[in-house]
């Protein structure tokens, strides 16, 4: 059995509040919230979480809205669970 974790990276701060890229951002986290993922502030960059929508399915689904690819990073963490034989 495999777990996975998908996180969105993108800036915190990408101009003044209420400029286009944060509107956009905004929308971005609200796309990600509806989709389940839960959305932390760290430091200098805002990171969306996920384990039950797989990294290419998400970038595929950020991409189809209308988000190009050099808004945001896709990081795909895994790990092998071993069961009983």
């Amino acid at each position: 059995m495999v777990t996975y974790i998908t996180r969105i990276i993108m800036p915190a701060e990408d101009g003044p509040k209420g400029s286009p890229a944060a509107a956009r951002r905004g929308a971005m986290l609200k796309l990600l919230a509806s989709r389940g993922f839960v959305i932390n502030r760290r430091k200098n960059r805002i990171v969306a979480e996920s384990g039950s929508m797989e990294a290419q399915a998400v970038k595929r689904y950020l991409l189809k809205h209308g988000f190009r690819a050099d808004e945001f990073q896709v990081y795909l963490e895994y790990t092998r669970q071993w069961g009983m034989l």
